[in-house]
């Protein structure tokens, strides 16, 4: 009922190109494996009794990282209307407008797409600096 109220967006998808949006998401499948791969890493090289915390940890720094950039990383990051060349503002915050617009790195994806690929190599750093 409640979705019946809200206005759809219509999202014009032929400026996008398929090619470029294929090879986004399968590279962003394929960062998204590095990080239970450096989960296992990570517990390979800790003791029996600390394994288990390693992966956990990995796995938690993942959700936190994730939630981050949904609320405000994303926007200070990529916001292509801030004032200063170093950190963006909040106009992108909880990802407002960003569904069907062109990305900040290339205008044939979408800006959703390129968020969810730099947030797979974010989740990947915070992995890495544990």
């Amino acid at each position: 009922m409640a979705s019946a109220l809200l206005p759809k967006r219509e999202v014009d998808q032929s400026m996008f190109d398929k090619g470029d949006v294929a090879y986004i998401i399968i590279s962003g499948a394929l960062v998204l494996f590095m990080v239970p791969g450096l989960m296992f890493l990570y517990s390979g090289l800790s003791r029996r009794k600390n394994a288990l915390s390693l992966i956990w940890a990995c796995f938690f720094s993942n959700a936190v990282v994730t939630v981050t950039w949904y609320l405000f990383a994303y926007s200070l990051a990529f916001s292509p209307s801030a004032t200063n060349g170093f950190i963006g503002n909040f106009a992108h915050g909880g990802h407002k407008n960003v569904l069907g617009d062109p990305s900040p790195g290339s205008p044939l994806i979408p800006a959703l797409l390129y968020s969810f690929f730099q947030l797979e190599f974010c989740c990947v750093t915070v992995a890495i600096l544990m």
